[in-house]
């Protein structure tokens, strides 16, 4: 069996879940990324790699399926394969395979990519079919829209008429001041007791997650592959293994959230995590679609040999879990449209789309502390971690760039 992963984290999962739950030895299981040295021997009965890696062993695993034959090739989030290089690689490989079995939360590509080289689709399910049979978790949508407070403001102006200021004008709306606090707010809320939720944030960019994880504390840790943007040439701490750590720290209670960039789109495996907060917009409907699926798992219920259908269906539904999904968005820059083509996108996925300002948001919560004791003593903390945030927002130079924009202009006659 090949089985083949987006991410490296995904890849790795498989591996280890093998390990744990089967009675194949380790010498059964290999996980080949690319190392020349990691390719299927004679007795290995399974493998795992990326689609990324796959065009680096393609000539190796090739060589081993007229061998030995490959009995099933797996593709997880098999939208992926119709990328052309994806594509080149697997049309050599799946000559010499049984069967392929494919996966995908989202089977249509936003370039219109055709996928029915892959074989015909023989199951298909709404996310709200599933939810109504107790099969993944209800999710409710809430989009909260965040002025920008005055320097951002300023900042947004000036980079609007910049030509290369589309990046740190990305930045400057993922940092808003004005949202830091709306998700400080958020956490706070979600993590208190006696629920003590677990959660993720979702960024686009590395320094954008540095800066929040920083802001919420070592209860939180960034979780990202080593080709995120904005990466350093240090990628320690961001391999699958330590990627694999965290998660079970999370899973365990040892950590209160994850701060994830685009790896943690589609190679999480995290049940029980209960909320979501987005920061930044990202690449588009297939990654909106696969954040919202990070919230889907639900208890796994086994039916049992004489067990009526309906009866089951009352148990999954009963086991059901209720997430939730923040949206926060920067009024007054790209990620206003973003936003609302994103509801489109969600309508038919979550149970139910809300939409509120800042403003209007911490009214609720005020009302909501009314009644939860632990709440009400002042974050000190987190004042602290703000002005923590704005000494690393003037070294990163968003204000800086955009002052000194200002300036040169102010300067001209």
């Amino acid at each position: 069996v090949l089985f083949v992963s987006f991410e490296r984290l995904g890849a790795l999962q498989i591996a280890t879940t093998l390990q744990r739950h089967t009675t194949l030895r380790d010498d059964h299981i290999l996980m080949a990324t690319g190392n020349a040295n990691a390719l299927p021997s004679s007795g290995t009965v399974f493998a795992s790699t990326t689609y990324h890696s796959l065009s680096a062993v393609t000539a190796g695993v090739h060589a081993h399926a007229h061998a030995q034959p490959i009995d099933l090739l797996i593709l997880d989030e098999a939208h992926h394969a119709a990328a052309p290089t994806f594509k080149r690689a697997l049309e050599r490989l799946i000559p010499q395979c049984g069967r392929v079995l494919s996966f995908t939360a989202t089977l249509a590509r936003s370039d219109g990519a055709d996928l029915s080289w892959l074989g015909p689709v023989v199951y298909t399910a709404t996310h709200k079919q599933l939810a109504a049979d107790g099969l993944v978790a209800n999710i409710h949508y809430l989009a909260i829209h965040c002025q920008l407070d005055a320097d951002f403001e300023r900042a947004m102006q000036v980079l609007g008429s910049h030509r290369d200021a589309s990046t740190t004008g990305t930045y400057v709306a993922a940092l808003n001041t004005v949202k830091l606090d709306v998700l400080e707010r958020i956490v706070r809320m979600e993590t208190a007791e006696p629920e003590r939720n677990t959660g993720l944030v979702f960024t686009s960019n590395l320094v954008v997650a540095q800066a929040v994880q920083r802001m919420l504390g070592p209860s939180w840790r960034v979780l990202s592959g080593s080709d995120a943007l904005g990466a350093t040439t240090d990628h320690s701490s961001h391999t699958p293994l330590a990627n694999s750590k965290m998660v079970d720290d999370l899973k365990h209670g040892r950590l209160r959230g994850l701060v994830v960039t685009s790896v943690g789109e589609g190679a999480l495996d995290l049940p029980g995590v209960s909320f979501a907060v987005a920061m930044q917009s990202c690449a588009g409907y297939s990654s909106d679609l696969q954040r919202v699926g990070r919230l889907s798992r639900t208890p796994r219920l086994t039916r049992g040999a004489d067990e009526r259908s309906d009866t089951f269906r009352a148990r999954c539904v009963a086991s059901q879990r209720d997430c939730r999904f923040y949206d926060l968005v920067s009024l007054g820059t790209p990620e206003e449209p973003a936003q609302r083509a994103r509801k489109r996108a969600l309508r038919d996925v979550v149970r139910d789309c809300h939409r509120m300002t800042s403003i209007e948001f911490r009214t609720e919560m005020r009302r909501y502390v009314r009644h939860r004791p632990a709440l009400k003593a002042a974050p000190r903390a987190f004042a602290e971690r703000m002005r923590r945030l704005e000494v690393l927002v003037k070294a990163l130079r968003y204000g800086d760039y955009a002052l000194s924009q200002e300036r040169a202009a102010a300067a001209r006659p």
